[in-house]
């Protein structure tokens, strides 16, 4: 049987290396961090209301506005910190030794730069330049990631996967990649998060829309599925048949739970 949620998360990885643009275990980077991510997004939501949707930065304003519940900041600040104690304690299994070299050297200037953030002024960057971290670095952890997730780990690899998209908020492919970590170990509510703010900074991950709709459905809020399965019928190419095979399957249960 196909792994609808491998595959999905091997094509966004694929995507995110296409278009690429760009430890101490109880550090003040692992005390800072918490503080740091919500500043940051929270200065990018600072903008006008009128189209607002047309930049990723103003994207990631309506993300922000999702993920305001206190449950759900929660729970991204405790896989913040599940992540760098993952990092700190296993990297080093799962990378060469060079790897996981440039991962500790782009830890500690990261812990650095801390000391030199002024903490107040708006930010106009992300995370990860802000920090000086390396794309190597990034791609180590992503590789980690993966690795965790094959293992059948999937809250390791949630968290690591929630690490990136708060080192880089506009990549689609780690809000992607942690709804599915967070779909495959059961967690739909935190999922659907994920993978709306995924389609929201990039439309033409098909596969996000499609899980948003099994999400809906597993958590019975049958109108809202109804309504994002309307809007994928709009959708003309899909990532693979099996996406085509899933839709079908979905669409059937839903006509079920409606009559």
């Amino acid at each position: 049987m196909v792994d609808l949620y491998l595959q999905a998360l091997l094509q966004g990885e694929v995507l995110r290396k296409g278009i690429r643009s760009y430890s101490k275990e109880k550090s003040i980077f692992e005390d800072e961090i918490k503080k740091q991510i919500d500043d940051y997004i929270n200065n990018l939501a600072d903008i006008p209301d009128q189209n607002r949707y047309q930049t990723p930065q103003m994207k990631i304003a309506k993300i922000k506005a999702d993920l305001e519940e206190e449950a759900i900041q929660s729970e991204l600040t405790e896989y913040v910190n599940l992540a760098l104690q993952l990092l700190s304690k296993e990297a080093q299994t799962y990378l060469s030794e060079d790897q996981n070299e440039e991962l500790r050297a782009s830890f500690l200037k990261a812990e650095e730069m801390l000391e030199y953030l002024d903490l107040q002024a708006p930010w106009n960057e992300n995370f990860k330049t802000l920090l000086q971290f390396s794309d190597d670095a990034i791609d180590s952890i992503a590789s980690v990631a993966l690795a965790l997730y094959r293992e059948d780990r999937f809250d390791d690899a949630l968290a690591l996967y929630v690490l990136l998209e708060t080192f880089s908020p506009e990549t689609p492919q780690f809000w992607y990649q942690a709804g599915i970590s967070a779909h495959a170990r059961g967690n739909e509510e935190f999922a659907l998060k994920q993978y709306q703010a995924a389609y929201t900074l990039d439309e033409t991950l098909v596969g996000a829309k499609i899980f948003i709709a099994e999400c809906l459905l597993k958590l019975q809020r049958f109108e809202e599925a109804k309504k994002n399965f309307a809007e994928i019928k709009q959708i003309k190419e899909f990532p693979s048949p099996d996406f085509e095979e899933r839709l079908k399957d979905l669409m059937e249960a839903l006509d079920k739970s409606l009559i």
